[in-house]
């Protein structure tokens, strides 16, 4: 049974689907309860066509809340939803009507020791507001963080978001689990979408997650001298408020008037930041676009909103790495392995497959110059064909796509020439240099050791603890095999008395059949009376097979 606040969310979610005529939807969703009799006819006729991407994106928007991040976690799972889908919930914006001021004030009051007598000054309108939360610009009391005052930005969560965004999820959970009772929809996992994203919102809901985040980032970067991470003031950091430095800039598509030098400057920065991230740290920012890209005044490059992030072991880098590697370099019988290697589902997919469909998708852009290439349409094309190929594509996979295309559009933005198969080049083959390092094998060599080391020593215990297990079995064989033995001589009764009986119905038949047959005793054929005699054995070897007693 839904609460209040599900069944007012329900009339919103009814409202803006019927607005922008997704008749089908409501069909499918189920909400034709919600809608008054004497409309649910005239409904039903309306409720055929396809659901248009941009509609549908537009729906997520107005609806807002966790719906608005619902889009924004799909444009980053093509795998999910396909690449149209994706593209177009590319566009989503998460601009909200900024929350009250007093609010914010409440949140901080009760949030920090000494609440807003820590900030000298605190701006009412703030920088930028989003579902979540929204960012203001103040000015921290000098004695709280240092001897002097300190600048800060200030990240609020609104105070009604957890509770708005729980709903929508639950609303959702309920949606997808009709979705997939009534409708077969091929390899989209709907409730495994709803459940993976009320998994990484949870995290988004919580500041200290994102603070974690961005102190490692400062730690991967502090030897850079163009990347600059915003400093987290811990002190003054919750699950609700997150206090960090100040970045005072200008987003790329705001500064319109650079030069070519400097923005090929910032092309050589952002891309060498971007592969940093995913080929060496394995920790990278997943929504890297444009709007999160500061240039600051001394040239240098802030990135903000740590919001959603991504994480590469090692394994999974190495397998990325060659997967980037045949792309970039046009092997397609590279990519099909690379792509076969990803796989973590169960089912082992049929390569020939897979490699036809790899040449049907790329062959043409690897037809033409490499300054002609789109890299975006590569990758995605990549895994498209991996799921067509029923393959199971880890996450972080699609999290690196985006993040390598991101980069890609953000860099044509400043340079419409900008090819990244051309840039990646070089950095391919550093790539391929530093695994065949020796300082690196040698690395690779002395854990390998390490590990053959800890195995010999522990070796005694684990042939204790085998044979130990050999014991085990061979006592449950035993066991097992008396069991078996019965069970077969069960199966050889059933088996006999089934066959004696066939053949005793077959006898009975004949003699039947062949009772007016010469030559003849007492009028009854000779033949139906041996055939009779016979049928009778075969009965009493029935009955005898039956109560035979069973071996234990």
């Amino acid at each position: 049974m839904e609460s209040l606040d599900e069944l007012g969310r329900i009339e919103e979610i009814v409202s803006c689907l019927i607005k922008n005529e997704l008749y089908a939807l409501v069909e499918v969703l189920e909400l034709k309860t919600s809608i008054p009799f004497h409309k649910r006819i005239s409904l039903k006729k309306k409720a055929r066509g396809n659901i248009q991407a941009r509609t549908l994106r537009n729906v997520f928007e107005e609806l807002g809340g966790a719906f608005l991040k619902l889009g924004q976690m799909i444009s980053m799972r093509p795998d999910l939803v396909g690449s149209e889908f994706s593209r177009e919930f590319d566009d989503l914006l998460d601009k909200v009507p900024a929350e009250a001021y007093a609010s914010i004030v409440s949140v901080i009051n009760g949030q920090l020791p000494g609440g807003m007598h820590n900030f000298e000054r605190f701006d009412v309108a703030p920088v930028a507001a989003g579902s979540i939360a929204q960012v203001h610009h103040a000015v921290v009391r000098a004695g709280v963080l240092g001897k002097s005052c300190v600048e800060v930005a200030v990240k609020v969560e609104r105070p009604s978001a957890r509770k708005r965004f729980e709903t929508d999820i639950a609303l959702m959970m309920t949606f997808a689990k009709n979705i997939v009772e009534h409708y077969d929809i091929g390899f989209v996992d709907v409730v495994g979408i709803v459940e993976e994203f009320s998994r990484y919102t949870r995290k988004e809901l919580d500041l200290n997650h994102e603070a974690s985040s961005m102190m490692r980032f400062g730690v991967n970067f502090s030897d850079s001298k163009t990347i600059i991470v915003p400093k987290v003031y811990t002190q003054l950091c919750t699950s609700n408020v997150l206090v960090m430095e100040m970045l005072k800039g200008e987003t790329i598509m705001q500064a319109s008037k650079l030069t070519p030098a400097a923005r090929q400057r910032i092309i050589r920065d952002v891309f060498t930041m971007c592969f940093k991230q995913l080929f060496e740290d394995g920790f990278f920012h997943a929504d890297m676009h444009a709007g999160n890209i500061l240039l600051l005044h001394d040239n240098k490059i802030g990135l903000l909103d740590y919001g959603i992030v991504g994480y590469i072991d090692k394994e999974l880098k190495e397998k990325l790495s060659l997967l980037f590697v045949s792309l970039v370099n046009g092997d397609l019988d590279r990519t099909a392995d690379a792509l076969l290697d990803l796989n973590i589902g169960s089912k082992v997919p049929d390569r020939a497959m897979l490699k036809e469909g790899i040449y049907y998708t790329l062959a043409d852009y690897y037809g033409t110059s490499l300054e002609h290439i789109e890299f975006s349409k590569i990758i995605y094309g990549a895994i498209d064909t991996a799921v067509r190929s029923r393959i199971k594509i880890p996450a972080q996979l699609v999290l690196f796509a985006k993040s390598l295309t991101t980069m890609e559009g953000f860099c044509k933005t400043l340079d419409p020439e900008f090819n990244i198969v051309l840039e990646a080049k070089p950095y391919v083959k550093r790539l391929v240099m530093r695994e065949l390092n020796p300082v690196s094998m040698v690395k690779d060599g002395a854990l390998s050791f390490l590990l053959l080391k800890k195995a010999i020593i522990n070796t005694p215990q684990y042939i204790k603890e085998f044979t130990g297990q050999i014991r085990l079995i061979e006592s449950s064989i035993v066991h097992l095999d008396s069991k078996f033995t019965s069970m077969q001589y069960l199966m050889i009764k059933i088996t006999k008395s089934l066959i004696y009986g066939i053949l005793m119905a077959a006898l009975l038949v004949s003699s039947a059949l062949l009772v007016n047959v010469e030559p003849s005793y007492g009028n009854i054929s000779i033949l139906s009376i041996v055939g009779f005699c016979a049928a009778l054995v075969f009965m009493v070897l029935v009955f005898v097979t039956l109560r035979g007693k069973s071996k234990d």
